[in-house]
């Protein structure tokens, strides 16, 4: 909580009443996080990236080497210095410059290159050649490196989605 994103990642996870017998979505402010059990859910989603301190940076990224999946969006407010220091060793994501705040919309990026075969994308039922029409004014600058897979490029050839296996879990990072 605490990201604009928050609320639409929300509405998607659950989008009618009928899908909550399902499964639980929880929201949680950063400094909330202390009072959350990580083993209680299947995924944690950092919305926003989030700054941390390091214990809960520590308690995350073990539930991840314990089986847990991380999933992290990158927003306006990104501090990528912060995500850089915790994060870039364990995601194999490493940002070089943030997205900038001023630009026109002139042009766009979107979507380009997907790994249609990775479990992520199966419910959405997308068709191949014909990925979602989503436009991004402004992307960060980043390098993804190690291990780390990229299983969705923005057009021009960037990184849009980035998932690194970490022991038992699993990371991705939605990096627009």
């Amino acid at each position: 909580d605490g990201d604009p994103v928050s609320s639409l990642l929300a509405l998607a996870l659950v989008p009618d009443q009928a899908g909550a017998q399902y499964w639980s979505v929880k929201t949680a402010a950063a400094d909330q996080l202390a009072g959350v059990n990580f083993n209680d859910y299947g995924v944690v989603v950092l919305a926003g990236m989030p700054r941390l301190d390091e214990a809960q940076t520590r308690r995350l990224q073990s539930y991840v080497r314990r089986g847990g999946a991380l999933f992290f969006t990158y927003g306006g407010g990104t501090d990528i210095t912060a995500f850089n220091t915790a994060w870039s060793e364990m995601t194999g994501v490493t940002y070089d410059r943030p997205a900038r705040q001023n630009f026109t919309r002139s042009g766009y990026y979107s979507l380009d290159r997907i790994d249609f075969n990775h479990p992520i994308f199966l419910p959405f039922k997308l068709q191949e050649g014909h990925p979602p029409e989503v436009k991004f004014y402004t992307l960060p600058e980043l390098r993804v490196s190690g291990d780390a897979r990229t299983l969705m490029t923005f057009s021009g050839g960037a990184a849009a989605l980035v998932e690194t296996r970490v022991q038992q879990g699993r990371i991705m990072v939605f990096t627009g």
